[in-house]
């Protein structure tokens, strides 16, 4: 049997003792209207597949028959007000459970904004990484990014960490050390671009030593990724994922 049946049967296992046993939550979708008169910053207008409304009633479609109950919002706009506007949507449809939004570290009004979408419940974190300009490395020295994150931190809030890349995992273990109270979802892990096409076990032994705090989203599996390669030591053979860490693996 080779990686790929391997991790594909796991999956199918996975999922289906789940769908018996324990509610499945989507931990990673986005909800976006094009048709809003100041239109939205994704997806692009020519990408024909996602640039249509995509909201609770949309998903609900798909999402109920196959088990889940409900998703984590991942927020997918740089715009402050959108954290709003997702945060009403959500208040009208009860399978969005959570989101993570978008604010920006180190900003002079962080806090402020924090402060005012953490009230409602269902903002559970913020997502930062390589997305919308933004460089994480450049942030790591400044003590205001650093300052911020804390307070994120202390709320019981966690990140996102956004298309990882080598040099962005680095930054996260660097991060980790700096604070170590700071909960870490790694989004779309193993669609990591590396110079000789291989997971590698780069930086994971630094962050498997804090997995109680780090949860490695495996989702959005490539086709063409080559499973084989990823080495399974990368990864310690017990994890303790809490129930809303599960996603459903596709594209296997």
């Amino acid at each position: 049997m080779n990686r790929r049946t391997l991790l594909t049967a796991a999956a199918a296992g996975l999922i289906a003792d789940a769908a018996g046993s324990i509610p499945i939550i989507d931990t990673h979708i986005h909800l976006f209207d094009p048709t809003r008169p100041q239109g939205v910053p994704w997806p692009a207008k020519d990408n024909k597949v996602l640039y249509q409304p995509a909201l609770p009633d949309r998903y609900r479609k798909i999402a109920v028959p196959l088990g889940i109950v409900g998703a984590i919002e991942v927020e997918a706009s740089p715009l402050l007000e959108d954290n709003q506007w997702v945060l009403d949507v959500a208040a009208k449809d009860k399978i969005v459970v959570g989101m993570v939004g978008d604010l920006e570290p180190g900003k002079p009004d962080f806090r402020k904004h924090l402060e005012r979408f953490h009230r409602n419940p269902l903002y559970r974190g913020i997502r930062i990484g390589n997305l919308w300009g933004r460089n994480i490395h450049d942030d790591l020295p400044k003590a205001e990014f650093i300052a911020d994150l804390k307070a994120l931190a202390d709320a019981g809030l966690e990140v996102d960490i956004a298309n990882p890349t080598p040099v962005l995992i680095n930054d996260l273990v660097r991060l980790t050390d700096k604070i170590p109270t700071l909960r870490v979802v790694i989004d779309h892990l193993l669609r990591i671009d590396l110079p000789d096409g291989r997971l590698g076990p780069h930086s994971m032994p630094a962050i498997t030593r804090r997995f109680e705090e780090v949860v490695v989203r495996f989702d959005q599996l490539r086709p063409e990724a080559p499973l084989e390669d990823v080495p399974l030591v990368a990864v310690p053979p017990v994890i303790p994922l809490p129930v809303a860490a599960i996603q459903i693996l596709h594209s296997l």
